[in-house]
């Protein structure tokens, strides 16, 4: 990277390896007031733009892989950055919305309600098939903590998460589960055999990630898989995520006999 003028109206994605950006609810919205995408690192990086970097007025960071080099760029470029990972705690999205919105100089409020909205509105029509589960969460592409504390806001019970490591926030995380009163099991991403041992001692009602579905099905388990959400930015992650979750736990009470059950 080299010193560069900047250009007014365009942001650096840092981070995203899911597709095309340009679909994400975050970028859609960008693009309705006229910020423009200078380059996207990894997934769109040729090294001539890379070069280029230092050019947009601002780093939009999407996932915390990119953190050591938005800082790099903040310290040798002054180019600053807002963090805007996947998220799945609206709260958390409101607030990186909120921070994109004052360093652009931009009122986002009137665009970003309606999207609270759509998630509030499946909140209130679903929250009773997600309150009072007991879930295994797995391997995904997602913030494995964040997700799974955001989880037990909507009153879910987390048995045992896996992860792939300790990142950043991370602990704040862990603090939100142990204040929710929730104290987990926490393995290292692996191989799953070993704890399939435990489905009959933990009793779960769903596993988030990926498994042998059968294997799942009969001990009264519902799988359910949320990668599609990796590739999204915005209130459309938890939305994706939960309507994902609630559709299968629909369909396994009504295809399993005597509908929903757990492990036994």
């Amino acid at each position: 990277m080299q010193p560069q003028h900047r250009i007014e109206h365009s942001v650096n994605i840092l981070g995203h390896r899911y597709g095309n950006v340009a679909d994400t609810e975050l970028l859609k919205l960008l693009t309705r007031y006229g910020v423009r995408v200078n380059i996207t690192i990894p997934s769109r990086a040729p090294v001539d733009e890379i070069r280029r970097a230092p050019s947009a007025i601002l780093n939009i960071v999407t996932d915390f892989t990119a953190l050591p080099l938005a800082q790099v760029m903040q310290d040798n470029f002054g180019v600053p950055f807002v963090y805007f990972d996947k998220y799945m705690h609206p709260e958390r999205i409101g607030a990186a919305y909120g921070e994109l919105s004052h360093r652009l100089g931009l009122d986002l409020a009137a665009d970003i309600k309606p999207l609270r909205r759509e998630l509030d509105d499946f909140l209130a029509a679903k929250a009773h098939v997600l309150a009072g589960r007991r879930f295994i969460y797995g391997n995904t592409p997602l913030l494995a903590f964040e997700f799974v504390s955001s989880l037990c806001q909507l009153g879910m019970e987390p048995l045992l998460v896996q992860a792939r490591d300790l990142y950043p926030n991370d602990d704040a995380y862990m603090r939100e589960l142990l204040h929710h009163g929730h104290d987990p099991y926490v393995s290292r991403v692996a191989n799953i055999a070993p704890l399939q041992a435990l489905y009959t001692e933990l009793k779960p009602d769903i596993y988030i990630g990926h498994e042998n579905p059968q294997r799942l099905m009969e001990l009264g388990i519902v799988q359910v898989a949320v990668d599609g959400a990796a590739a999204k930015l915005g209130y459309e992650v938890p939305l994706f995520a939960l309507r994902t979750i609630v559709k299968a736990v629909e369909t396994f009470g009504q295809t399993a006999r005597g509908g929903m059950h757990a492990a036994v």
